[in-house]
């Protein structure tokens, strides 16, 4: 959906900044806000550009570098560290071929580190796009990947 599309379904308030990114971020196979994106929905807004790139660069989800189509992020806070018996990012990695912070020579997909996934008490957790994975196992992990991999 164009990014024209996306701003009309939202109220051009400074509060319908965060929903025109996530739903913009969405619809892109790169996921992705690119400078352009980001000067448009600032005009749109009424906001200044700054602020657009403020939230770019504070919210761990948004990116501004171009990702593969599906993003995981995997939790390397405290509690999912704690309750690890295997290494849930080595195993994504050695699945994938990259390493965190790359992407997929096919750009399908972009692994990424976070903190809390906020369900700390069913860790190791990861989310990979929208869909939260918990209680994880190397083999589980694998399957995980094996069937978006298709």
């Amino acid at each position: 959906m164009p990014l024209k599309d996306i701003l009309g379904n939202h109220p051009r308030t400074p509060d319908s900044l965060i929903g025109i990114l996530l739903e913009l971020q969405a619809e892109k196979d790169r996921n992705c806000v690119t400078e352009e994106e980001a000067r448009e929905i600032a005009l749109h807004l009424g906001i200044t550009e700054s602020r657009v790139c403020a939230v770019l660069a504070f919210y761990s989800f948004f990116s501004t570098k171009p990702r593969g189509k599906h993003v995981i992020r995997v939790c390397k806070d405290v509690p999912c560290h704690v309750v690890d018996t295997f290494d849930v990012l080595r195993t994504v990695e050695d699945f994938l071929g990259v390493k965190a912070g790359e992407t997929t020579a096919n750009r399908k997909f972009t692994v990424e580190t976070t903190s809390c996934l906020g369900c700390c008490d069913k860790g190791p957790a990861m989310r990979i796009d929208g869909d939260l994975y918990v209680d994880l196992t190397a083999e589980r992990i694998r399957q995980i990947l094996a069937d978006i991999r298709g």
